[in-house]
């Protein structure tokens, strides 16, 4: 079931080109069933080493691939682990913890408003912020210009 080319206009060679293809395709899969079936392992030039060795994966002889893919695979988690250490250290600087024992009554309002206005309370939290300094801002700016 392979395809053959169409010639092309004016082709002469069509027909030749054709059949070397067609012969290269044959013998390609002729050498793959003959691997698949473990008559004939793939041998290969490993370019780590320099040595012939069966071919294990990307290019490479087992044991050059097994070397660099856990010296990648110890770079990789290197990697990751320092960009967790930075997030959770962003993270943690980001992070306030609010004690409300001492006045209940506020939290409760802030509930309130957050079940009200559809958002958590640490959002709810946060825009009551927003808004004071809002607030704070325009003050300021009617103290300036009244001082003009």
């Amino acid at each position: 079931t392979h395809l053959r080319p169409t010639p092309c206009i004016n082709c002469t060679d069509w027909e030749r080109l054709a059949q070397e293809v067609y012969e290269k395709r044959k013998k390609f899969q002729e050498k793959k069933e003959k691997q698949q079936e473990g008559e004939m392992p793939k041998k290969i030039v490993c370019p780590e080493c320099g040595q012939e060795k069966t071919h294990h994966a990307k290019g490479l002889c087992q044991s050059c691939y097994y070397r660099l893919h856990h010296k990648l695979r110890k770079q990789q988690q290197n990697k990751n682990s320092k960009e967790k250490q930075n997030k959770n250290s962003t993270i943690s600087e980001m992070t306030v913890l609010v004690d409300f024992s001492i006045a209940p009554e506020i939290l409760e309002e802030l509930k309130e408003r957050a079940k009200e206005e559809l958002r958590d309370l640490s959002m709810q939290i946060l825009w009551e912020l927003k808004l004071s300094q809002k607030i704070k801002q325009e003050l300021k700016e009617k103290e300036n210009k009244q001082c003009s």
